[in-house]
């Protein structure tokens, strides 16, 4: 239903206060998406699960990591996933201004709704802003905000379609 479903299991539990599930796009920078109570001390297995209701689009990273009530920590194996999510032959009718100044108008044609990742990169590729939307089927129009503060010629990327913008 394109979310990711991270699931795990202990045999034995002691001083587990809670674990910490984070995510990844490069698999060296992670970032924690939740936060799953555990169980204290126990010798019962135990099933565990969290939701994350908007994977990275490709190849995502999950780890785990597990905190005692005294705060040590032990992590877990990095797991792959991949998600290839795509709004399925979306075109873009509109992008305006260009150059922008802080907004942007973006019309789009979208025959099968999904969910949309939106980027503004540098020329050299670092992410600059984001923002991750669900686009039903149809026309629609949406006005983005990206945070930019230094003028120059930036790359918007949709999933998996690029166009180039110029920040005056």
């Amino acid at each position: 239903d394109g979310s990711a479903l991270v699931q795990w299991e202990t045999a034995a539990e002691k001083n587990n206060d809670y674990f910490l599930v984070e995510r990844s796009s490069d698999n060296e920078h992670f970032e924690i998406i939740g936060r799953v109570m555990g169980s204290g001390t126990t010798t019962t297995i135990h099933k565990y699960e969290l939701e994350d209701p908007i994977p990275l689009n490709g190849t995502g990273y999950y780890r785990l990591k597990q905190v005692d009530f005294d705060g040590r920590t032990e992590t877990f194996k990095i797991v792959a996933f991949d998600m290839n999510r795509s709004v399925s032959e979306l075109t873009i009718a509109e992008c305006s201004p260009n150059p922008f100044t802080s907004s942007i108008r973006l019309i789009t044609d979208v025959p099968t709704g999904g969910v949309i990742q939106i980027e503004l990169l540098s020329m050299g590729g670092a992410k600059v802003w984001e923002n991750i939307s669900i686009l039903p089927s149809g026309r629609q129009i949406m006005n983005l905000y990206p945070e930019v503060s230094v003028p120059g010629v930036y790359l918007l990327r949709l999933s998996d379609q690029e166009l180039y913008l110029i920040v005056r």
